[in-house]
């Protein structure tokens, strides 16, 4: 497809504008209206990932010299400081990177620790806006331990404790930074890649959870990640059930002894392998929530991501970040099997999401008009 967004505008009456919001409230939604329209896959990611690009060009570049400065930014809502914003903590460096971390929860975790060791490399902090939405509902601090370089904020608010001019600009302009839900393009495909999964520390009472269901399996186990709801609406079932059935098969054949361990975001799968296979099959928890979009909780999720990076053998959903999450756990931890059946699909483009903190901060603030709050922001 030569023009992606020239497509998008011959689909329908909708605007460039209108896809844009729909793309920010989330890609999958995004792409299942593609689809609706029947547009294929290879054309629906070209689609989402030109329309990002776009949003991401509009707001990092400078307001034209004849363009009147922001006029529908929502400051009603908002009303100015009458004494300087409070000085940001002495410890906050300078030229800090920020990435917005989007979509579900590892698609997140990898926006995170890419975005990590690039700043690293370049002797700066990351700031990462860890966006809330119904495909991970979670906060960072509640899932994870701290990340060394790391500060992880999920609003404003929390943003305000590290920069206070940046805070507010988040206010005026959402989109400080365009959302990424990929590894940082340098990383994608490298042992490095791989590797930055082993800086995950699940907090004490998850990691509980994950000990005791790896007490019930004992060993050895085979996992199997069955993904649906949300990710069949997206991508169409990209693995059946008999398929998830066969390579089961196959592992208790071979595997004297074979225990089975199901992560599943679907309470009809998850009925139907304990009832094909009975008490072989282990669950981290019973689903009841049928008719969620998301029937599994975030925490359970990765107790889910943990037992399966831990089996003997691994059989994935194809485009799911959770089981490439899963695959590149297990071959950073070494329990990687050859009879493993999983492979990581990329999906994104090689796009850099992160801005410069205070660079694009001084740009909304200058653009509204509001320069003098980054000033205040900086006084000691």
């Amino acid at each position: 497809m030569d023009d992606p967004l020239a497509r998008l505008r011959a689909l329908s009456d909708a605007s460039l504008d209108a896809w844009a919001e729909q793309l920010h409230r989330g890609r999958p939604e995004f792409l299942a209206a593609l689809r609706d329209l029947g547009l294929p896959l290879r054309e629906r990611q070209a689609c989402a990932n030109a329309l990002g690009r776009l949003r991401r060009a509009s707001s990092q570049s400078p307001p034209a010299e004849t363009s009147p400065p922001l006029p529908s930014l929502p400051l009603p809502s908002l009303p100015l400081p009458s004494a300087p914003l409070p000085s940001a903590p002495a410890a906050r460096p300078a030229g800090a990177l920020l990435v917005s971390a989007d979509a579900g929860l590892c698609n997140k975790l990898r926006v995170c620790l890419s975005y990590r060791a690039i700043a690293a490399a370049a002797g700066r902090r990351l700031v990462v806006l860890w966006r809330l939405s119904h495909h991970c509902a979670a906060r960072f601090p509640d899932l994870l331990a701290p990340l060394d370089g790391v500060d992880v904020v999920h609003d404003a608010e929390e943003l305000q404790r590290l920069h206070a001019a940046a805070s507010f600009a988040l206010r005026l302009a959402p989109q400080l930074s365009g959302a990424c839900t990929e590894c940082h393009p340098s990383l994608r495909g490298t042992a490095a890649e791989r590797q930055m999964f082993l800086a995950l520390s699940p907090l004490p009472h998850i990691q509980q959870r994950i000990d005791a269901l790896r007490r019930r399996l004992g060993a050895p186990f085979v996992a199997v990640h069955v993904r649906r709801t949300d990710h069949a609406k997206c991508f169409g079932v990209q693995c059946s059930d008999e398929q998830f059935a066969a390579f089961l098969e196959r592992c208790v054949a071979q595997v004297e002894g074979c225990r089975i361990f199901l992560a599943t975001d679907n309470a009809e799968t998850q009925q139907e392998f304990l009832r094909r296979y009975g008490e072989r099959v282990y669950v981290s928890e019973p689903i009841s929530h049928a008719h969620a979009l998301r029937q599994t909780s975030v925490a359970t999720a990765l107790v889910d991501l943990y037992t399966c990076a831990a089996a003997c053998r691994f059989k994935g959903t194809p485009r799911s970040s959770f089981s490439d999450t899963i695959l590149q756990l297990r071959q950073a931890k070494g329990t990687a099997s050859i009879d493993d059946e999983h492979t990581v699909v990329r999906m994104g483009d090689n796009t850099d999401c992160s801005v410069d903190l205070d660079a694009v901060t001084e740009q909304v603030l200058t653009a509204a008009g509001l320069q003098h709050l980054m000033n205040a922001d900086h006084q000691t």
